[in-house]
This record gives C-alpha cells, sequence and structure tokens, in this order.
C-alpha cells in the first residue's frame, strides 16, 4: 500500500500538495485584481497547474522511479550492481580461458616452427 499515490500520480503526495497549495495562492492573488474576470485566472491557473503536473509525472515515469521509495530503489540499485559484478566476473573467467588457450596455441606454434627449421633463431 505503500507508494500507491507515487505510483499513480508520479509524484510524492507531499510534493503533490505543495503544488496545490502554490496553485491556490497563485489563484487568490490574481483573483481579487479589478478588471480580470475571476473564471478566467481561476481557470488559467489550475489548467497551467495541471500542465505542471503532467511534466512532472511523464519525466518521473520516464526515469522509471515513480513507484519506489528510496529503499525500494536502492534496492533495485543494488540487484542491477550485483547483476553487473557477476556479469564482470564471467567476462574476466572468459578472457582468463582464452589467454590459456593463446598461450597453448604459442607453445605450438613455437614447437611446430623448431621441428620445420631446426636452425631458427630461438630454438635452442
Amino acid at each position: 500500500m505503500k507508494g500507491w499515490f507515487r505510483r499513480m500520480v508520479g509524484i510524492s503526495a507531499m510534493d503533490f500538495v505543495i503544488q496545490a497549495v502554490i496553485t491556490i495562492c497563485t489563484i487568490g492573488i490574481f483573483v481579487d485584481d479589478p478588471g480580470v474576470r475571476d473564471e478566467v485566472v481561476i481557470f488559467g491557473v489550475l489548467g497551467l497547474s495541471v500542465l505542471v503536473l503532467a511534466i512532472r509525472r511523464h519525466f518521473a515515469m520516464r526515469r522509471g522511479d515513480a513507484g519506489e521509495t528510496t529503499g525500494e530503489l536502492t534496492g533495485r540499485q543494488m540487484a542491477e550492481l550485483e547483476l553487473r559484478v557477476s556479469e564482470l566476473e564471467a567476462a574476466q573467467m572468459r578472457v582468463a580461458e582464452l589467454e590459456d588457450r593463446l598461450d597453448f596455441a604459442e607453445r605450438l606454434l613455437t614447437q611446430r616452427q623448431e621441428q620445420i627449421l631446426p636452425g631458427a633463431p630461438g630454438s635452442a
């Protein structure tokens, strides 16, 4: 149940409350302005606020951390790091195996050259 708001909206509940308060305060500042229709101010500021919320949600969802708390994010990052370390260890084992094969192939070539050219430089 924890983090359901963040998964739905893309931002934390506190961020949403802060945006709502700023929106209400902005409406309150401009509503009493003479010569400006109250409906235009209210709908204009609400529309702008929803647009800002949509943009924030888009980038939060794009980052992929909208539904994760700090602990969940850290856990996911640790799992990814462990996977990368295991892949790196496997690659190192593969490189060591290839080095052994290369050494073996070089020894075979050296032996073959010594058989073909017994007086060649480097033959003992």
